[in-house]
């Protein structure tokens, strides 16, 4: 349902209002427009997503929060950083809302609209429409009522997919397809942290096939020794073309006599070594062979790494799979999650074969 109307409710409005008591859905762009503000001369506040409004989950609950909820009083437009459109930051005692009206997509403007109210109930409203569906996410706790609803509402106002559970965890573990594809843009646009389990970190140094040491080996020599050039530009340059080495330039910098490197050298080294230091090669095999490690890496960026994900999957049955690495792999949540129940066991007799002592934070 809408979060929240215009002032000023014309007829037509009052019409449609009815039409939704039965059943109908309003259609998604009527509502949640961030309303003119009174004085045009009033200085636009300009932040980050995460100063104005954060989304975390805390005892198995979507929580909805903001920096300055100290502050009583704000009800004005503000730019955010990274985020197209118009937006407006609206706090009163007990309401926080937040809205963004973004470019046009399939013709009509896309929208992201959230409202919390702590006053007499504790509720949570979640509007997302990018232009082909409206993805509504509510979170009611009342006296009568307790639960969340996640609903998907075509461009038409119909209803075409609704799920409920007793809170967010219980959502994620009972429709987690629905969670990761309809809900999964919005919670990856405010890094809300334990959604998605994809380590970027740990797959980078797991998933990209090792090239031979003997092959890596003179090329980790050659810019090494370009890292004494006097040129300040040849140096960045050999230190970035090191680093592209990856996890194949390792072994080979594990082997130098680091006594023979300069101060400098010695830095740059120790930084590439951490950067890839934690797993032993018996691990990363594991790692390879691990099917709910793999398939939490659908779910990630960039393109390469879903694609060698999948290869790896593909390798695990013994058959191709329908997951195409170029296309978002939210929207493609089904079958990963179906791929997830075919080969990943959940009883209790299953173990989990990823290393439990390495951080890769």
């Amino acid at each position: 349902m809408p979060i929240s109307e215009p002032a000023g409710i014309p007829i037509f409005l009052l019409i449609l209002g009815t039409a939704t008591c039965c059943g109908a859905q309003p259609l998604p762009g009527f509502f949640e427009q961030p309303a003119a503000d009174a004085d045009p001369d009033r200085p636009v506040l300009k932040m980050s997503l995460s100063d104005a409004c954060t989304i975390r989950i805390e005892d198995g609950r979507l929580v909805v929060d903001t920096p300055l909820r100290r502050v009583r009083l704000v009800d004005q437009p503000v730019e955010i950083a990274g985020l197209a459109g118009i937006s407006r930051l609206t706090l009163r005692p007990g309401v926080l809302e937040f809205h963004n009206i973004g470019p046009a997509t399939r013709g009509r403007p896309s929208r992201l609209s959230i409202r919390v109210s702590t006053n007499r109930n504790h509720t949570v409203d979640i509007e997302r429409f990018d232009g082909e569906r409206s993805v509504q996410y509510s979170d009611q706790r009342m006296y009568y009522s307790n639960g969340v609803r996640l609903s998907v509402y075509s461009s038409l106002g119909y209803l075409v997919h609704s799920v409920q559970a007793d809170d967010f965890a219980s959502l994620c573990r009972e429709h987690p397809a629905d969670v990761y594809r309809y809900l999964g843009p919005l919670l990856r646009l405010f890094n809300t942290e334990g959604v998605f389990a994809f380590n970027p970190r740990l797959a980078r140094w797991v998933l990209p096939p090792r090239r031979p040491v003997e092959q890596v080996a003179p090329m980790v020599l050659g810019l090494l020794g370009q890292l004494e050039s006097p040129q300040l530009e040849v140096r960045q340059q050999a230190f970035e073309r090191l680093a592209a080495l990856g996890n194949d330039a390792v072994e080979p910098l594990r082997a130098l006599d680091r006594r023979a490197l300069s101060p400098e050298q010695q830095v740059k080294v120790d930084a590439l070594l951490h950067e890839y230091e934690g797993l032993t090669k018996e691990q990363v095999q594991t790692l390879r062979q691990d099917p709910g490690f793999l398939l939490d890496c659908l779910y990630g960026a960039p393109v390469e790494l879903r694609r060698w994900a999948a290869e790896y999957l593909a390798a695990l049955l013994g058959e191709s799979i329908c997951f195409d690495p170029d296309s978002d792999p939210l929207e493609q949540a089904p079958i990963v999650e179906a791929l997830r129940r075919k080969l990943v066991r959940t009883d209790a007799a299953s173990t989990d074969r990823r290393p439990q002592q390495v951080s890769m934070r």
